[in-house]
């Protein structure tokens, strides 16, 4: 009985969850065709400069050795 009890907690505390009553945002961009347009080369090369994704995976890597080597 306790696990209907917890089943029912849990369904009753996940629902709106799954509700679909997202608000729309509170501040959206105005699109306007008076401001220059950029090309989607500049964009992708912009893209492709920026961040961090050149070191996130030799890390992520050297940090599952260490945890494969600990065990």
């Amino acid at each position: 009985m306790k696990f209907f009890y917890a089943g029912l907690l849990s369904a009753a505390l996940a629902a709106p969850a799954f509700a679909g009553g997202m608000n729309e945002p509170v501040m959206e961009p105005t699109v306007t065709t008076d401001e220059p347009q950029m090309s989607r080369d500049t964009i992708a090369e912009d893209t492709a400069s920026s961040g961090s994704h050149d070191i996130i995976v030799p890390i992520t890597a050297l940090i599952l050795f260490g945890v494969a080597v600990a065990n």
